[in-house]
């Protein structure tokens, strides 16, 4: 007795390839016997039935894709990382400013008074440091070796531990970022001219910011140390402590 499998009848609809997904709206096996066909026992539609419901819900959990709790976490975390990064650049663009200035403040040997554009980069004790180092200069006729300039390296967020004496800034900071200014090249020079010794320095900072009432992002408090070699990169040995 010969037997064959005849084709899929049109009803059947393959929409896999790649993907592994289909749905079947209607699956016969036709024997065929010397042209007779023959009719499937109730026993093996049975069966049948169970092994196509069984591919079916197996096909629709593999294309049903993610859930919408799934979809609604992963919109959630990328929400969160966009605003980070964001919130990031905007400490790079305050820390960028204000090296800048302060940059240009030493050359022309301080400032009595902070000019109005510094208080866009800092606030709060920050903005006090930055005073009295430029009305100090300013007093003693210091400034820094003209056509020189010091070296950033940074910034990057700050993960390290939290510092002694930093709790109440680090627990206020919407961001905290650290970066080291290496004055190696850049000496100051006292009211004669001459080279202060221990001027060119390596030091560590870290910047604590925080939303001002104006809507800048702004340095409130820092965290110095004189270094060896910038943290930035990697290991560094403490050659003394720096203030602010």
């Amino acid at each position: 007795m010969t037997r064959r499998i005849a084709r899929m009848p049109s009803g059947v609809l393959l929409c896999g390839g790649v993907l592994g997904c289909f749905a079947c709206h209607d699956v016969r096996e036709l024997l065929v016997d010397h042209g007779s066909s023959m009719r499937m026992s109730s026993r093996s539609m049975r069966a049948g039935a169970i092994v196509l419901a069984a591919v079916m819900m197996s096909s629709m959990v593999a294309c049903s894709g993610p859930s919408a709790s799934e979809k609604a976490s992963a919109s959630f975390h990328n929400s969160v990382s966009a605003a980070r990064d964001a919130l990031f650049e905007e400490a790079k663009a305050t820390n960028q400013g204000f090296f800048d200035l302060q940059e240009s403040l030493g050359l022309q040997g301080g400032a009595e008074e902070l000019p109005a554009q510094m208080h866009r980069y800092v606030m709060g004790n920050a903005a006090k440091y930055v005073a009295d180092l430029n009305a100090q200069l300013k007093e003693s006729g210091e400034r820094t070796e003209p056509d020189t300039h010091a070296e950033m390296v940074g910034p990057v967020l700050y993960e390290g531990e939290k510092k002694s004496g930093a709790e109440e800034a680090d627990s206020r900071a919407e961001i905290v970022i650290e970066r080291c200014v290496d004055a190696r090249k850049s000496p100051r020079l006292d009211s004669r001219g001459e080279p202060i010794p221990g001027s060119t320095n390596l030091v560590h900072h870290i910047l604590y910011m925080d939303h001002d009432s104006d809507g800048e992002l702004k340095i409130f408090e820092a965290w110095s140390q004189e270094v060896t070699t910038c943290p930035v990169n990697g290991l560094f040995a403490i050659r003394g402590v720096a203030g602010g």
